[in-house]
């Protein structure tokens, strides 16, 4: 049963979330979540309609990430079948279905649990509000705008938050500045983890795989992106005064993205990122101490 068929993003529907859930035969463990966490809160809770607004926000928010995330797996995703000649085999239900199967699924869920255990809800509490106070504006715009986000990142645009407004201190050029030192400590962070596995590197891959920078991807690919998540986090909080919301960069790639110039320049950064850590990688695995990487300051001033 795919997603679509179960929930169709209606106007009437007023909570899509429990639809996700019950997306490949979920429902019954979901349901058993719900009904383990429901016990560590009040059995039920009357939501003021303040409360419900302040609740969808922050589910707003926390969802406008992991729909932003959602982007750019469908994109990933398109480009692979797009490369194998696979792209007009699959109608939008079979990549929705494929998309659920990334992990996304679970991110859902424990998304909308952490948003409900911070405001000591239930889920029953929250739906209940809605339907009640479903011809409310506020209620309908963050509603609504769940489902438009969800659409947006299904087909791989990145999502606009509903009403976000970037602050002026947020330009175009701010924003690479901010994206360069992301880069630049990534890969700082990235050399001592490349060097920490070239003895097993040394092992498990043949002369002409090392030759070409090949490292084992199982355990390196799972540091590294700790590593680059936990610099994306750290850097967020390091540049707060002009960001704001932890999510406002993401808001400014999405928002930005709209420009073909933007698009190109960041592009451009993306290539010359990625070819700093491929040479990284092939210093390393030739023996050398991985350095000569060199600044983004070049790509990022495009």
């Amino acid at each position: 049963m795919s997603f679509s068929s179960s929930y169709s993003f209606s106007s009437s529907s007023a909570w899509p979330w429990k639809s996700i859930a019950q997306y490949a035969g979920l429902a019954a463990a979901v349901g058993l979540v719900f009904y383990l966490t429901s016990e560590r809160r009040p059995r039920r809770r009357t939501l003021k309609r303040e409360e419900l607004v302040n609740i969808l926000l922050d589910l707003s928010k926390d969802m406008y990430v992991v729909f932003t995330d959602l982007a750019q797996v469908s994109q990933s995703i398109h480009r692979q079948l797009v490369s194998k000649g696979l792209d007009k085999q699959l109608d939008s239900e079979q990549l929705e279905g494929m998309l659920m199967m990334q992990g996304m699924q679970q991110k859902f869920k424990d998304t909308q649990l952490a948003v409900f255990d911070r405001h000591k809800v239930s889920e029953g509490d929250v739906e209940t509000a809605t339907k009640k106070h479903e011809d409310d504006p506020e209620v309908q715009k963050y509603v609504k705008g769940l489902k438009v986000m969800y659409s947006e990142a299904i087909k791989g645009d990145l999502p606009m938050f509903p009403g976000l407004q970037l602050p002026d201190t947020l330009t175009k050029d701010k924003y690479f500045e901010i994206l360069e030192d992301i880069n630049n400590e990534k890969l700082k962070r990235f050399r001592p983890i490349l060097s920490e596995m070239r003895s097993d590197s040394s092992k498990a891959t043949s002369p002409a795989s090392r030759e070409a920078g090949a490292l084992p991807s199982s355990e390196l690919t799972m540091k590294l992106k700790d590593a680059s998540e936990a610099v994306e986090a750290e850097m967020i909080v390091k540049h707060a005064a002009v960001l704001g919301e932890k999510m406002m960069f993401a808001a400014a790639n999405a928002a930005f993205s709209k420009d073909a110039d933007f698009r190109k320049r960041r592009s451009d950064v993306d290539a010359a990122h990625q070819e700093r850590i491929v040479n990284l990688m092939k210093t390393i695995s030739a023996g050398g101490g991985g350095g000569g990487t060199g600044s983004s300051s070049s790509a990022a001033k495009g």
